[in-house]
């Protein structure tokens, strides 16, 4: 197998898989949601290199979202506090960074 194609087929399935699992949770919100109401969106990128503003060019383009994003360092900083998470949708475009059990813990209960 040729690792190389393989990581490349890998990364760009997997934001293609997390862009069609925002927008489907962007229609799903959208029905539920009232018209003024815009979508909480949190984007956690990290760990790789990227070109930044084209990638938040790809959110920028939504009128009924409202994007925070969170560059990591560690691993898992944006879930040090959920107790007033305001996100709706989560776009993990993150890569070889571990959480520790606590961050981790909370990600798994949101």
């Amino acid at each position: 197998m040729n690792h190389r194609w393989y990581r490349r087929g890998w990364i760009s399935g997997g934001v293609g898989a997390c862009m069609a699992l925002l927008f489907f949770v962007v229609g799903l919100d959208a029905q539920a949601a009232e018209p003024a109401t815009k979508l909480q969106v949190l984007v956690v990128s990290g760990g790789h290199g990227y070109p930044v503003e084209p990638f938040r060019k790809v959110f920028a383009g939504f009128a009924d979202m409202q994007c925070t994003f969170v560059e990591e360092k560690e691993g898992g900083e944006a879930f040090d506090d959920i107790s007033a998470w305001p996100y709706r949708a989560i776009v993990l475009y993150n890569f070889e960074k571990k959480p520790n059990d606590r961050r981790w813990n909370n990600f798994l209960a949101l």
